[in-house]
């Protein structure tokens, strides 16, 4: 690859504003839409390009307000790619909308996501990228379990109901809670019951570990229904009745109708309390 000797053209950044099921659906899913997804090329292009000195500086700029752990998802890749927040950055502003960074930045990076250099888009698509996994430092059922997240950065989205491990603990697994974020200020709002409690224990990669060896994944409406894309793991995500309002409601209704975040004929979602929750544990029996 014949590359001009500019050093800012060298250096390049990829902007993950948002929170953690939009970043993966981003960069790490190969479906999106219910078709192709060509974002997942930027970080194959930035692995190849680091790997064979054609890229000198790669960094993920992130904003920790939409989702505090969101730098994991970068940091424990099998390369190396910096991780900045955004106000780090005098010229990247915190609350923008729909992830808007600058084209350039006064560091000199390049915004790959709204303007790459025509050499970055040439670089080879081979690499291998995927979401790291390890396994937690903890006793983990040798048996099969069930994933249960009762967390979301929404409120209105979080899971209190007690009832809900009753009902879960029919399939005969136990249950193993996760989650992150409270300690980060989105408040301690795990007031469901668990047999082994992993809350604010794990990183993101120990959660992805976790999700591969799970016979079920059960979460509230978060970044959980991504699971099935690459583990092939059902999820079930529960819109608690009395804590859900309708504007979620309907953007749900119309995240599994058109497919966004891998949704696929593994996710199921429904409210709770409700006969079709019981319907979907009883067919799992």
């Amino acid at each position: 690859m014949d590359w001009k000797r500019d050093d800012e053209l060298k250096k390049i950044f990829i902007p993950a504003r948002h929170g953690l099921g939009d970043q993966i659906a981003s960069f790490f899913l190969p479906i999106q839409y219910k078709k192709p997804n060509p974002n997942v090329n930027i970080l194959k292009r930035v692995k190849y390009g680091l790997k064979h000195g054609l890229l000198d500086e790669a960094m993920v700029i992130y904003e920790e307000g939409y989702n505090p752990c969101g730098w994991q998802l970068y940091a424990y890749l099998d390369f190396i790619i910096s991780t900045k927040r955004t106000y780090c950055f005098a010229d990247v502003p915190d609350q923008a909308n729909n992830n808007w960074m600058p084209d350039k930045i006064s560091s000199g990076h390049i915004n790959v996501m709204t303007c790459p250099p025509t050499e970055f888009l040439q670089l080879p698509t081979t690499e291998i990228v995927e979401p790291a996994e390890r396994r937690p430092p903890f006793s983990i059922p040798s048996n099969d379990y069930i994933l249960f997240n009762d967390s979301a950065a929404g409120q209105d989205r979080r899971l209190t109901n007690h009832q809900i491990y009753k009902d879960l603990r029919v399939l005969g697994m136990p249950i193993v809670r996760v989650g992150a974020g409270y300690a980060a200020g989105y408040g301690n709002c795990s007031a469901t019951e668990c047999d082994l409690d992993l809350v604010d224990k794990t990183t993101i990669p120990e959660i992805f570990w976790l999700a591969r060896h799970a016979k079920l994944i059960v979460s509230a409406l978060s970044f959980y229904r991504v699971f099935t894309s690459f583990y092939k793991v059902p999820v079930i995500e529960i819109a608690q009745m009395g804590n859900v309002n309708g504007e979620t409601m309907d953007r749900t209704r119309a995240e599994y109708q058109v497919g966004s975040y891998g949704i696929n004929e593994l996710n199921q979602w429904c409210e709770y309390p409700s006969t079709q929750f019981n319907k979907i544990l009883g067919e799992m029996k």
